[in-house]
């Protein structure tokens, strides 16, 4: 069976992509509310702006976190919904401190356990200086010297970017069997309300973004609200064969000196 396409349904699919990969709709954000040290205190005036971040390093144990986060999330109090934007906001913009602050006070709020952070917080990074006007998307027509694949979207970021501290792989501990956690770039959706996500109120004051959205629960056939994230595998080019982003050595990164993501879409369609 082939399904034919529409270039606008295709267009409006390739579009999703570009809100996690090229998010230039935050700009307009220039700052996000984040609390200064969550340990200390989660009342909303206890809180700083800081600018807006938009891609992080992390672990399989960070994805898992956000996991158990959105699982949570439809059940707690309206009291609790907002404190737990605001600690998102927190682990997603905040800085180191600011971001493990986050990470303790979700573990003291019974919607994470201690065992579900170590590795987040030995771990998780903040690419500092990724510029969403930088990424761009193109379509590959033709096939390339060194490739037989055509007709794929390709998404590429040319300049170095910066980790905000250093990843040691001898941090990423093995577990009983050996195997250390897997690595990923993490791109997280945050949009207007207009678009159906859940902005923060911080003193009164309700954030122009979220990053809680509802969305399709296909297990349950309900709309849950939650995070909704594009988690990029990454690997070492010699022993990681199936990794989407190859890295001649994993065991010290420091900076990422480009990325290439490519993407097959069905690209049948009829106009």
């Amino acid at each position: 069976m082939i399904i034919q396409y529409n270039k606008s349904f295709l267009d409006n699919i390739i579009k999703i992509f570009d809100a996690y990969f090229i998010p230039t709709h935050r700009k307009i954000e220039t700052t996000v509310k984040v609390f200064t040290d969550a340990n200390v205190s989660i009342v909303e005036t206890q809180t700083t702006n800081t600018n807006s971040k938009y891609c992080h390093f992390v672990t399989e144990s960070t994805l898992t976190a956000f996991n158990k986060i959105s699982n949570a999330y439809d059940g707690l109090s309206a009291a609790n919904k907002n404190t737990v934007k605001i600690l998102v906001n927190t682990i997603l913009n905040g800085n180191l401190f600011q971001r493990n602050s986050a990470f303790d006070k979700l573990v003291q709020m019974n919607i994470l356990l201690a065992e579900d952070i170590s590795k987040a917080k030995a771990l998780m990074a903040t690419l500092i200086n990724y510029n969403p006007d930088i990424p761009f998307r193109s379509f590959v027509s033709e096939v390339e010297a060194g490739s037989s694949d055509i007709n794929f979207f390709r998404y590429q970021y040319t300049v170095p970017l910066q980790l905000e501290r250093k990843y040691l792989q001898e941090n990423n501990i093995p577990d009983e069997t050996g195997k250390r956690e897997k690595l990923y770039l993490l791109f997280v959706a945050r949009g207007q309300d207009s678009f159906g996500f859940s902005p923060a109120t911080v003193s009164s004051v309700n954030e122009k973004y979220g990053y809680f959205v509802k969305n399709w629960d296909e297990s349950t056939q309900t709309y849950k609200t939650g995070l909704s994230y594009i988690a990029v595998d990454m690997g070492d080019i010699q022993a990681d064969a199936d990794a989407t982003i190859k890295y001649d050595h994993i065991d010290k990164i420091e900076y990422l000196d480009n990325y290439i993501i490519q993407m097959f879409i069905p690209n049948k369609f009829n106009d």
